[in-house]
This record gives structure tokens, C-alpha cells and sequence, in this order.
């Protein structure tokens, strides 16, 4: 016989009969005789010598009331698991119902499918992200569809109690504790180190931001900001609570991403102006504001990308009430440069038809 497998069957058998069921009930249960059973407890006679049927009895006796040796070892293992083998060492498991959850609270992970398709030059790419990832000892972070896990979380479905049902595996936490946080969070993070699960709650809902590359360069489109004339009916929106909107992305890529949050220059691109990459062509249909994209912030490492139209077709852009708030709400001053009455009328009789360009200065930097 197998070395395991008699070691398994041999063990399983012993802990039925060192269990508190009666002589009775595994002769009943088992069809064995209460004499084999009793000599075999009292150790008169010996577990090998007795006959392969009645040893295969009380073993599936043993499995069926999990006493088996295998599920016993794997119960004690529960909670001491630094790490899980995946073909790889997993320590974090973590799950969001949002698709920007993970982007917020710093994990920017592209799904497994995009993973297969590289970006390619001077494309506009769409990063669709994964909301549930492993992440190894090491830092390194995997997409858990990658290894055939669908999870997700905040309510009771499919995709939460295959997480519960996975995570069970590992943990000695019980079902009803691991649903209890994984039905009710929007984001949830198991610890494999420490057997712990958390639960975090939404910092970005729904899709109030689309999440593109260009050339390998992050780019944010604040989809909530476009007012172009077919969704006025629908809502009234403004440049208002833009800057605090940004400021909040801004903290995220510097906190989380260590990316630069210095603005290097604030662009206006009217529509006829734009070009290929900021008229959004390469994207879906669905996925195009109407106006384009007219305001550009751009800093070191990404820029921030908003289909907002200011409504001036003369004059400069950046002097305009409403760009001067938004500025303002940045931390930007605007200072013109100076000039005689002549040339400010001329200019204000100028038509806004081309990209205007506000280079920004830091203080440190002068």
C-alpha cells in the first residue's frame, strides 16, 4: 500500500475509534461488529490485522464526519499560512466591488485580458482594471481571473462566496465571520500572514473617471465634467468642484504611486482645434464626450483630462471668470502680461480657435 495512503487510512481509522461515538453507533453506522470495534479500541487487537472491509468502513465512517486524518491536517493549517503556492508565494488577497476601488487605494492592475495586449505607440488606450488581485511577498501583484478566480464582494453572490469559499481553504476564521465582511465592503483585504480580513469602504463610485494611456502615460478623463449641450438636460454641472476632484486624484498618484503632482502647463483646446489624440477618435463611440477633451493638465508623469467647454469664442481663455475660479481652485494666480489699451481690445477681439498654452511656475523653481 502507499506509504500516505496507509499512513492516512491507518490515522483516520484511530481517530474514529478514540472519537466519543459509542461502540453502538459505529457498529451500526459502520456494519462491524461491536467485538471487532471494542478490541480494536482496547488495542486486543491490532488495526493492521484486521480485515481491509472493516478498516475501509470505519475510514469512510471517518470521512464522512470529517475526521479523517487529511481534513484534521488541513483544519490545523488553517491561520498559519504566511503565504498560499500559486506558483507563486501569494500573501494579500484583495477584492473590490467598484472598478476604481483598487486604483484608489493604490493598486493599479490591468485586467488579465487587456495584460495580453500590449500598448502600442502613440495609440489612445482604454486601461480597463481588475478588481481583484494577489499580491506576493515581494509586492508583486497578479490578477487573480490570471489563475481562474472570479471574486467580488459587497453583496451575496457568486463572485463574494467564491471568495468566502476560497479564503475557508486557508483561514481559520468560519464561514458566517469571512461573509459577514466580504458581503458588506466594498473592498475587502485578507492577510494570509496574519489570518485577518478587513473591510474598506468606496473612495471612487461608479465611473466618474476613465482611466487611458498614451504612450505609456497615464491619463485621467473626469467624465462628471462634461456639459456638452446634450446633457444639459440632464444635469447642471460646472468647474466648481473640479479642483477638489483633482486634488483628491493628485494626493492618490503621489500617496500611492509616488508620481509627481507638480503642474507643468494647463492647456485650452477648443474643439476645432483638437487633434487626433485629444479628439478621443481611437476610443469607442460610447466612450467620447461629445465636446472632446478641452482642458489638459499636464504634469511630469500623467496628465488630467477634462471634456469641459467654457463657453467664450473670443478673448483669452485663461481670463475668463470661470477658468480664473478653477485656476484659482488649483492654486494657480494668472498674471498677463501687460498691455496698452490697443492691443487688450485687439486681443479680446481675437477668436479662441487655436490651443492656448499656461506654462505653470513654482516658486522653488524661480
Amino acid at each position: 500500500m502507499n506509504q500516505n495512503l496507509d499512513f492516512e487510512l491507518i490515522q483516520s481509522v484511530r481517530n474514529v475509534l478514540e472519537s466519543e461515538f459509542s461502540t453502538k453507533e459505529l457498529s451500526e453506522a459502520c456494519d462491524v461488529s461491536q467485538t471487532t470495534i471494542n478490541e480494536l479500541r482496547s488495542g486486543k487487537r491490532e488495526l493492521r490485522k484486521t480485515s481491509l472491509q472493516n478498516a475501509l468502513s470505519l475510514y469512510h465512517f471517518a470521512c464522512r464526519n470529517e475526521m479523517n486524518a487529511e481534513h484534521i491536517m488541513e483544519n490545523e493549517k488553517k491561520g498559519k499560512f504566511s503565504t498560499i503556492p500559486l506558483n507563486l508565494s501569494v500573501s494579500k488577497v484583495l477584492v473590490s466591488f467598484e472598478n476604481l476601488d483598487l486604483f484608489a487605494y493604490g493598486v493599479l492592475k490591468q485586467s488579465y485580458n487587456d495584460a495580453e495586449f500590449p500598448n502600442r505607440k502613440d495609440r489612445l488606450e482604454n486601461l480597463h482594471l481588475s478588481t481583484a488581485v494577489f499580491i506576493t511577498k515581494d509586492g508583486k501583484i497578479y490578477n487573480c481571473e490570471e489563475f481562474g478566480y472570479t471574486f467580488n464582494c459587497r453583496y451575496n453572490g457568486a463572485g463574494p462566496n467564491n471568495l468566502v469559499r476560497f479564503l475557508q481553504k486557508f483561514s481559520n476564521l468560519d464561514e458566517a465571520q469571512l461573509s459577514q465582511v466580504i458581503h458588506a465592503n466594498s473592498v475587502v483585504e485578507y492577510d494570509f500572514q496574519t489570518d485577518t480580513i478587513a473591510g474598506y469602504p468606496s473612495l471612487i463610485e461608479g465611473q466618474p473617471i476613465t482611466l487611458l494611456s498614451f504612450n505609456e502615460k497615464l491619463i485621467i478623463m473626469l467624465n462628471k465634467y462634461e456639459n456638452s449641450s446634450l446633457k444639459k438636460w440632464k444635469e447642471s454641472v460646472t468647474l466648481e468642484s473640479a479642483p477638489s476632484d483633482i486634488l483628491f486624484l493628485t494626493n492618490t498618484l503621489e500617496e500611492n504611486y509616488k508620481l509627481s503632482a507638480k503642474i507643468k502647463a494647463i492647456y485650452h483646446i477648443p474643439k476645432n482645434a483638437q487633434n487626433e489624440q485629444y479628439s478621443l477618435s481611437q476610443l469607442p463611440r460610447f466612450q467620447r464626450p461629445n465636446n472632446g477633451i478641452q482642458i489638459v493638465i499636464e504634469y511630469e508623469d500623467f496628465e488630467i483630462w477634462l471634456p469641459y467647454k467654457i463657453y467664450q469664442a473670443k478673448g483669452d481663455i485663461f481670463e475668463n471668470e470661470e477658468m480664473n475660479l478653477f485656476l484659482n481652485g488649483l492654486g494657480i494666480t494668472y498674471n498677463p502680461e501687460k498691455k496698452n489699451f490697443i492691443q487688450t481690445l485687439l486681443d479680446s477681439k481675437e477668436p479662441i480657435d487655436k490651443i492656448s498654452t499656461l506654462p505653470v511656475y513654482y516658486e522653488d523653481e524661480l
